[in-house]
């Protein structure tokens, strides 16, 4: 049975090094015919070019557009349909659009309703921590104003911008507008740059309970998806780039479930597949 994903995160989260390295994995099985491989999307040129980058061991170049490009291509197996994929914007802007003005596009809120399963990206290095309401309001201090002049300084409420709160309540608010399109929809959360954090840290379950705990709590008391660790580069490719160049590229992939690891994607698939 076909299942239908969609792809999400905010601004450099890891999705694109995800599809790349998902891409390049499973289109040398299809060179191959071997197991889970990917079919060619109709519009393949920036697949190609960042899973080009990706395979060179390269940084990816982050796009910026703001629009919604929608990519979409299928996973195959014995010559079967068994995941579809949607990726609606590579910047990931548009999640953050969507909090900021409260409305949802109707292309992304079809997506929803039709999909089963929202894979949502995190980047350990990108969480806005709580704000403590003393610092906002030191940061609203202004020198006194001369007797007769206005007082144009902003208020408490006008200097706090929605977009700068904790990320974990955005991620909880963005969730819950998904929810509210599809209830039964189903989440799961994948870490990025996994190896980054995994020193200091028993599991990407343990990550989220330390760091987004109020995230950690609305996926267990909602019973909605799983937590996953990935380490899609196979180390750091500033430091250890010689290193990674001599790695089979599905050996650069590691997926992390608990305590649990599994080199390439197969397990993660297999989850997207059999998850009710």
């Amino acid at each position: 049975m076909k299942r239908s994903i969609f792809i999400a995160g905010f601004p450099s989260a890891g999705k694109t090094t995800f599809l790349a390295s998902l891409f390049h994995v499973l289109d040398e099985k299809r060179k191959h015919s071997k197991g889970y491989y990917v079919e060619l999307p109709e519009n393949i040129s920036y697949i190609n070019k960042v899973r080009g980058q990706w395979a060179d061991v390269n940084e990816l170049e982050r796009t910026r557009t703001q629009t919604v490009e929608e990519l979409l291509f299928k996973i195959k197996k014995d010559q079967t349909d068994v995941l579809e994929l949607t990726v609606p914007d590579f910047s990931g802007e548009i999640f953050r659009g969507i909090l900021k003005d409260r409305r949802l596009e109707r292309t992304i809120s079809e997506r929803i309703k039709s999909s089963d399963i929202v894979l949502f990206f995190i980047h350990p290095e990108n969480i806005q921590g709580p704000i403590r309401i003393d610092n906002v309001i030191a940061n609203t201090d202004a020198p006194e104003t001369l007797e007769g002049e206005e007082d144009d300084t902003d208020s408490v409420e006008n200097a706090f911008e929605y977009l700068e709160a904790p990320t974990q309540s955005l991620i909880v608010d963005l969730f819950q507008i998904f929810r509210t399109v599809k209830p039964t929809l189903k989440i799961a959360v994948i870490v990025s740059a996994w190896d980054v954090v995994q020193k200091t840290n028993k599991s990407p379950d343990h990550f989220v309970e330390k760091n987004l705990s109020l995230l950690s709590q609305y996926i267990t008391t909602n019973e909605i998806g799983q937590i996953f660790g990935l380490s899609a580069n196979g180390g750091d490719i500033q430091k250890d780039r010689d290193q990674i160049l001599d790695m089979e590229p599905s050996d650069r992939i590691t997926l992390y479930e608990g305590t649990k690891t599994y080199s390439g994607y197969d397990h993660l698939i297999e989850w997207l597949i059999n998850e009710k």
